[in-house]
């Protein structure tokens, strides 16, 4: 708009000036009106977005003169002039502005207070377009992706059985965004295998793509399983439901082994490694070895009267959940020895 005026001759660099000045103070508004509802770290970037343009027109006002001066030699044409203007104000403001990156954020988290939320990735990291002309690169990219899914889906296990244990609503609070952005990452894998079985393949590249949309589903399933068991440790904990120590010992060990085969087909897929994806399979063989061990466990304790029926119903279901978690895992694994092959 400001060159706009200059172009119509209805203001000259000395009015325009000001004028670019207080539009790069005025376009914070937005931003503010943005952060609205959102988290700590989202207000705190619009306020430093903010403060960054308010204090460096302060310091730009008392050498506006100057200012004028240098910006009039960077170009014989008015609106360059202006534009030129606008750029050289952020430039120096940038620049006045990194050597005091730390204490600027320090100060930040004072006007802003609060605890920075993890935030949540929806979108790929690795999925880049352009490498779908080089399908070889393309399916590196979209192993990697799998893995970081993967091990979203190990933390949303990880913090379920932690409140579960501890007796602790809290960290359960972001086993529902976690799952949405394992759902989201999902989708967003296969539309990418989906148009890279559009190009031109080996029959080596081929032949992967089938084995990765059914192990980005696995995964996703195990996301599914995870948000189950935040399901069963909110009514542990709500109802007040109590558990021996010694079925608390057996679900502790079973978490432990899932845990486990998790880490090793991440190690798998991360390496091309095929002994850890084999280890995923024998350590399957295991989990179903201790389910049916831990079930007839739970049998005998109702026997006994050592277990409330409604825990029992909680710690049945638990196991189950495990058990499925390694099916989805050993799919996983197989896929990536038969790639491996």
């Amino acid at each position: 708009m400001v060159i706009g005026l200059s172009m119509a001759n209805l203001i000259d660099l000395k009015a325009a000036i000001p004028l670019i000045l207080g539009c790069n103070v005025g376009t914070c508004v937005t931003a503010l009106i943005a952060s609205i509802g959102t988290n700590i770290s989202a207000k705190r970037a619009a306020v430093a977005h903010i403060m960054f343009n308010i204090i460096g027109v302060i310091i730009f006002l008392p050498f506006i003169g100057f200012f004028q001066h240098l910006v009039s030699l960077t170009s014989s044409e008015l609106p360059r002039q202006i534009a030129n203007s606008h750029t050289l104000f952020n430039v120096v403001n940038t620049v006045i502005f990194l050597p005091v990156t730390h204490p600027y954020a320090y100060l930040l988290t004072k006007i802003i207070k609060g605890k920075e939320e993890e935030e949540l990735e929806y979108l790929p990291k690795y999925l880049e377009p352009h490498l779908l002309n080089n399908p070889s690169v393309a399916i590196e990219a979209t192993i990697k992706e799998i893995v970081r899914t993967l091990g979203l889906t190990q933390k949303m296990v990880s913090l379920t059985m932690d409140s579960f244990f501890k007796n602790v609503l809290k960290p359960l609070e972001s086993i529902t965004r976690n799952e949405e952005a394992v759902d989201s990452l999902r989708e967003a894998i296969t539309r990418y295998l989906v148009e890279l079985m559009q190009r031109e393949l080996s029959l080596e590249d081929s032949r992967k793509i089938p084995a990765l949309i059914h192990a980005i589903n696995d995964v996703e399933r195990i996301g599914d399983h995870a948000e189950n068991l935040k399901d069963l440790a909110e009514q542990k904990i709500e109802s007040h439901l109590s558990f021996s120590p010694i079925a608390i010992e057996e679900l502790n060990k079973m978490y432990n082994d899932i845990n486990v085969m998790i880490s090793c087909l991440i190690n798998a897929m991360k390496s091309n490694n095929i002994d850890e994806a084999k280890l995923v399979l024998e350590q399957e063989i295991q989990i179903n070895i201790l389910r049916d061990r831990l079930k007839n466990n739970h049998v005998k304790r109702l026997e006994k009267g050592e277990c409330n029926v409604l825990s029992g119903i909680v710690f049945l279901d638990i196991i189950s959940i495990f058990e499925k978690i390694g099916d989805h895992l050993t799919n996983v694994a197989q896929a990536v020895i038969e790639s491996l092959k």
